[in-house]
């Protein structure tokens, strides 16, 4: 895991910056935390789409007023993986214990971020998920497909996601405010409409 590779920097006395999760044992975890605090070294955790220049422009429109207030978001993602990608290394992916979930925890938490990054504190949140029909299904089997709403301070967001195999990836966000609206993917600011 993560914080199998970043303790041993910490203890050297190195700052660490990991992808999530830390950890998929909240302990495991929280002693990272308490390692990086003994230690007097920074130790952060990021999600990688907050680097992708479309979508960091877009969080740019959003605070500079550009849109207008925000009303409205769709999120629209297929990731399609193959089994090749649940069998890999470790083969923690398709497992409940292990990933904590399918699609909305190892895939689908990025875009939550993402979504937060540019709105700010969630109010509440649901959603429902379904499992795959093509494999058996096991006791612990992660979901394939995520749909969900999250409501925030004067904006709501819509989320679909998609780890079912075939196709090609696309993520697609729609952002809409009252003056104009954007739509962004993970390489290109696609329209910006006045």
């Amino acid at each position: 895991t993560h914080a199998d590779y970043a303790l041993p920097a910490i203890e050297a006395g190195r700052a660490v910056l990991v992808e999530k999760p830390v950890d998929i044992n909240l302990e495991k975890a929280r002693g990272l935390q308490q390692a990086a605090n003994r230690k007097v070294v920074v130790a952060g955790v990021i999600s990688q789409l907050r680097f992708e220049p479309s979508l960091m422009k877009a969080r740019e429109l959003i605070r500079s007023g550009a849109l207008g207030p925000l009303r409205d978001c769709s999120v629209v993602v297929r990731w399609p993986r193959s089994q090749d990608y649940y069998e890999g290394p470790g083969g923690w992916r398709p497992r409940r214990a292990q990933a904590g979930g399918g699609d909305l925890m190892p895939q689908g938490i990025h875009l939550v971020d993402l979504l937060h990054w540019y709105f700010g504190e969630i109010v509440s949140a649901s959603g429902s998920c379904q499992f795959p029909k093509t494999a058996p299904q096991a006791p612990d089997q992660v979901e394939d497909v995520f749909e969900g709403a999250i409501a925030f301070e004067g904006a709501s967001a819509r989320l679909h996601l998609s780890t079912r195999s075939g196709g090609r990836s696309w993520l697609g966000i729609m952002i809409v405010g009252a003056r104009t609206s954007l739509l962004a993917t993970d390489h290109q600011l696609l329209r910006w409409k006045t």
